[in-house]
């Protein structure tokens, strides 16, 4: 859309006769427009009505009309708004999810932890869980280790072939974005060889799990942690995470909170 905005021009379309304030209105929406998509990196949503809102603007070629070039203005200004605050929210929780990371003592110095933060603030955004309740699950597993063994539990997000094909016989009661994974792994042997490799693919399968976890507890998120263990210490495990959780989630509303007073 930048390229085709680009390439109008606008001064050579301006009849004389028209008037000045209209020529304004007409380059500002252009701008708005073109600058638009630049930071549009986060949601697919808001990207969809920028780039409608500026299809809009070049298939009409309502270059004159300052009445109707107002409102698209005032559009594409309103997601610009809604654009920001996402992007700011998102770039809290990235440093917040790098704090957890790297104050782990037991986290590998290899992992690249801000690539690691990105990628669980991403996913968990994408499936609608807590970056922070995905972050100190991964802490109590692996320790953000990618290749730990502790047995039949594979990944960061510590995952079992028992749980791996639970989500191939009942699909149903998982997120819907399991049916694309199923589609590129067609058995549940597939998908948990590919765990084991593909560190990405793994914590979606973990985040896919724990919110069928927290679903299925009504939203409480201490008993979603002991479904996920499932073994006999999960209330220590539950416990033992949810400390995690109060501290950092408490940390993260001191961030916000002081981000938003003003300077």
């Amino acid at each position: 859309m930048i390229k085709r905005l680009q390439s109008i021009s606008l001064l050579k379309n301006f009849p004389a006769k028209k008037a000045i304030k209209k020529s304004v209105i007409t380059i500002e929406l252009a701008g708005a427009a073109a600058i638009m998509p630049l930071s549009a990196k986060y949601s697919g949503k808001i990207e969809k009505l920028v780039f409608q809102t500026g299809d809009k603007f070049i298939e009409e070629k309502n270059f004159y009309n300052a009445e109707e070039a107002q409102k698209l203005l005032a559009q594409v200004s309103k997601l610009t708004m809604l654009r920001n605050n996402e992007l700011t929210k998102i770039n809290r929780q990235k440093l917040q999810i790098l704090k957890v990371i790297r104050e782990d003592k037991n986290c590998c110095s290899s992992t690249d932890k801000k690539k690691l933060a990105e990628e669980i603030v991403r996913l968990s955004n994408e499936y609608g869980a807590n970056p922070v309740h995905i972050a100190c699950i991964a802490k109590k597993e692996s320790h953000f280790t990618e290749n730990v063994n502790k047995g039949p539990a594979k990944g960061l997000m510590q995952i079992t072939k028992i749980a791996v094909k639970d989500m191939y016989q009942r699909p149903h009661l998982y997120h819907t974005a399991l049916a694309d994974i199923k589609k590129e792994y067609p058995t549940y042997e597939a998908l948990f060889s590919a765990i084991q490799l593909n560190s990405e693919l793994n914590l979606r399968v973990g985040i896919i799990a724990f919110l069928q976890r927290l679903e299925k507890a009504n939203g409480n998120v201490e008993i979603a942690l002991q479904n996920y263990n499932g073994s006999s210490r999960k209330i220590a495990y539950a416990n033992s995470i949810m400390k995690d959780i109060k501290k950092y989630a408490a940390e993260y509303k001191e961030l916000k909170n002081s981000s938003q007073k003003p300077a």
